[in-house]
C-alpha cells in the first residue's frame, strides 16, 4: 500500500463522520410539523372556549333594575286632531247673464262691502231668444192697440149712454192687462239685447258682492266668456268672497276619543305656517257619521255605505270655532287642534314602565324587595300615571326591563 491510498482512505473515513454528527443533530422533517399542527390546534380551540364563556356572559347578564319614584305631578289626558283652518261660508258669486267679462274691479285679497261690485259682463245677446222676444214684443203691441181701440169706443158709447157701465168697466180692464204685457214684452227684450230692463240701470251686467268680507279667488280674465246661473246649471264663478273673521278648524280625529268629546268643550290650535301664534277656538259640531280612510291614506271618495267589511282607519270629521283670530291667518291654513280630555294636578304619579299590568289590575314591585303591590291607578297620559292607592309620594319602585 502505497502512502497515497493511506491519505485517500484517511480522507473517506473523515466525511463518512461529518455526515453522521449532521444526521444525528437535525431532527426529522415530518416530526416538526406534526409538533406545529398540534399547537395551533390548541390554540383554536382555547380562544373558542373564551369567545364562548364570553357570549354566554353577555346573554346570560342581568342588568339591575333601575328605581323609580312616587311624586306629586300632574297629568293632562289630550285628543289630537289634524286638518285645516277655513270660512265658515266661502260664497261663490256668479253672474245673472251670459256675455263676455269686460272689467274686474278686485283681486284676491281686496276687503269688499256688500252690494260692491265685483265685475261687469257685457251681454252677448242670444239671436234665436232676441228674435223671439221681439216677436213677442209685436203681438203684445198689438193687442194693446186693439184694447186701446176698443176702450176709446166703449168711452164714446157710455157717453151717449149706449152701452152699459159694466161694459166700460171690461173695455178698462182689457187695455190695463195689454199694456201691462207689453211693458213685459219690452222689458223682456232689453233684458236679452242690453242686460237692462226698464229703471235697473245695467245692474244685472254687474256682479255684485253679497256680504261683506274678503276676495279668496278670482278664477277668471278680462275677455272671458261667462254663462248665467240658471236652474238648470252653476254659472261661471267670477269671485268667491268669505268672512276672514269668522273661521273654523275642520279636521278629523280617531274614533277612540269621539265618544269622550262634549260640544262646547275648549279647543287648543295650533298653525303649522305661525308657529309662534297659539289660538283659542270651541267645539260646535262632531260628525255623526265616520269617514273610513283607505290603508293607502286616501279616503273614499263620496258618500260610500258603511259596512261590515268596510275597512280602513276610522275618523270622525269635527268643526271648532277660531276665536278672534289673527290678521296673519289664511284660508287653508294647515293646523292641529288639541282637546282636553282630562287633568288631575298635584297627585300621587308614576311612570307606566313600573307597573305589570294583569287585566284591570296593576302591581309595583317595592325596590326593598319583597312581594309586590297591588295598586290603583287613575288618569294616564300614556307615559305617567296617576296612583290613587297602594303607594305614597316617595316610595321606590322597580323599573320592569322591556323583553
Amino acid at each position: 500500500m502505497t502512502v497515497t491510498d493511506g491519505r485517500e482512505m484517511d480522507g473517506a473515513a473523515d466525511e463518512d463522520d461529518a455526515l453522521a454528527a449532521a444526521v444525528s443533530v437535525a431532527p426529522p422533517r415530518g416530526r416538526a410539523w406534526r409538533w406545529l399542527a398540534r399547537l395551533g390546534l390548541l390554540a383554536l380551540v382555547v380562544g373558542g372556549a373564551v369567545a364562548g364563556a364570553r357570549a354566554w356572559r353577555k346573554a346570560h347578564a342581568t342588568v339591575a333594575p333601575t328605581g323609580l319614584r312616587v311624586r306629586l305631578g300632574d297629568v293632562v289626558v289630550k285628543a289630537q286632531a289634524t286638518g285645516r283652518i277655513v270660512p265658515r261660508q266661502e260664497l261663490f258669486v256668479r253672474p245673472l247673464v251670459s256675455g263676455m267679462l269686460v272689467e274686474l274691479a278686485v283681486r284676491p285679497g281686496d276687503v269688499v262691502r256688500r252690494g260692491a261690485v265685483l265685475a261687469t259682463v257685457r251681454i252677448l245677446a242670444d239671436p234665436v231668444a232676441l228674435g223671439d222676444a221681439r216677436a213677442q214684443v209685436e203681438v203684445a203691441r198689438a193687442r194693446h192697440a186693439r184694447a186701446a181701440r176698443e176702450l176709446e169706443r166703449a168711452r164714446a158709447q157710455s157717453a151717449r149712454d149706449l152701452i152699459a157701465a159694466q161694459a166700460l168697466d171690461l173695455a178698462v180692464g182689457d187695455e190695463a192687462v195689454s199694456r201691462a204685457e207689453l211693458t213685459a214684452a219690452l222689458g223682456r227684450a232689453q233684458l236679452i239685447a242690453r242686460g237692462s230692463a226698464g229703471g235697473s240701470a245695467l245692474r244685472s251686467n254687474r256682479v255684485l258682492a253679497p256680504v261683506d268680507g274678503t276676495v279668496l279667488a278670482v278664477p277668471v280674465n278680462v275677455g272671458d266668456y261667462v254663462s248665467e246661473t240658471s236652474g238648470f246649471r252653476d254659472g261661471t264663478t267670477v269671485a268667491v268672497v268669505a268672512d276672514m273673521g269668522d273661521l273654523l278648524f275642520k279636521g278629523q280625529i280617531e274614533e277612540a276619543y269621539v265618544g269622550q268629546l262634549q260640544l262646547g268643550m275648549p279647543v287648543a290650535i295650533r298653525v303649522g305656517a305661525l308657529p309662534a301664534e297659539s289660538l283659542r277656538g270651541t267645539l260646535q259640531w262632531i260628525s255623526p257619521r265616520a269617514t273610513i280612510e283607505q290603508v293607502g291614506g286616501a279616503a273614499a271618495g263620496g258618500v260610500q255605505a258603511l259596512t261590515a267589511s268596510s275597512a280602513g282607519v276610522t275618523r270622525f270629521e269635527l268643526w271648532a270655532a277660531v276665536a278672534r283670530p289673527p290678521g296673519a291667518v289664511r284660508a287653508g291654513y294647515s293646523a292641529s287642534a288639541e282637546v282636553e280630555l282630562a287633568r288631575v294636578t298635584q297627585v300621587p304619579v308614576i311612570e307606566e314602565s313600573a307597573l305589570r299590568f294583569d287585566g284591570t289590575q296593576a302591581y309595583a314591585q317595592p325596590c326593598a324587595g319583597g312581594p309586590e303591590r297591588r295598586v290603583t291607578v287613575g288618569v294616564s297620559d300614556g307615559v305617567r300615571i296617576q296612583v290613587t292607592s297602594g303607594l305614597s309620594p316617595g316610595d321606590c319602585v322597580r323599573e320592569r326591563q322591556a323583553r
